[in-house]
């Protein structure tokens, strides 16, 4: 369309250019005129190579501007993805941070004289007691799990994975929707041992119970606990979005 507007300006800039010569130079001949009018034409032509350039420039700028657009997105995406990548990693170190510390720490309670009733039932490892109520718990087996983290618990309270006996514990409850308990049993975890792996997911899924309940002042609360107290991990980040929606 534009091309064809900038044809028809010319012819009619042509015809205006050779009337007004004809007109107003009567001594030019015939040849003087020809000659001016295939400068004129020359000059068109010129004009429409630099509108084409100027277009094809600006076309490309345009594409360049879309290009800019897209990579400052994928960047700024890209740039999300580590930050919550490294948050995630952070969490992990410092709950491995948490158990070597433990560990180090970790003096086992004498044990009592073995009586008849002991001796009928053998020892606990609580290694295999662990992680058989995991594995009851994995295969949906939520009552008996519950009953060997709560026996874990009762025979090693001060055991290494005693914060991670405790969050399963209330999960069993969270399962079921079993909320009260649930919530009674998971905020224990950051209360009792704030420096577990388990505590930020413990808040977490409080604040969902509450918000499942429908309570969503405390699950707010709750959510607002675990910003402050785990500004850096993934389940922080979880937070924010349930605050902002």
């Amino acid at each position: 369309m534009r091309r064809e507007a900038r044809r028809a300006g010319r012819c009619a800039s042509r015809a205006a250019l050779a009337g007004l010569v004809l007109a107003g130079i009567g001594c030019a001949t015939r040849g003087d005129v020809d000659q001016l009018m295939v400068e004129h034409q020359r000059v068109l032509e010129r004009q429409d190579d630099l509108q084409a350039q100027l277009d094809a420039a600006q076309q490309s700028l345009a594409r360049m501007e879309q290009l800019l657009t897209q990579i400052r997105a994928d960047f700024k995406a890209d740039l999300g993805a580590v930050r919550s990548q490294m948050s995630a990693v952070e969490s992990a170190l410092r709950g491995t941070e948490s158990r070597i510390d433990q560990l180090r720490r970790y003096t086992p309670s004498p044990q009592p004289a073995p009586s008849d009733s002991a001796a009928a039932m053998g020892d606990v490892d609580p290694i295999e007691l662990y992680n058989a109520a995991i594995t009851d718990y994995q295969q949906g087996r939520l009552d008996l799990a519950r009953e060997g983290f709560s026996e874990y618990l009762r025979r090693f309270p001060d055991g290494l994975s005693t914060a991670d006996a405790q969050y399963w514990l209330g999960i069993t409850w969270y399962d079921q929707s079993r909320w009260d308990s649930a919530i009674s049993e998971l905020m224990k975890v950051p209360t009792r041992w704030p420096d577990s792996s388990k505590a930020p997911l413990a808040l977490r899924k409080v604040g969902d119970a509450y918000r499942a309940q429908g309570d969503d002042a405390r699950a707010r609360a709750a959510y607002q606990e675990l910003i402050e107290q785990y500004p850096n991990s993934a389940e922080a980040d979880a937070a924010r979005r349930q605050l902002g929606s």
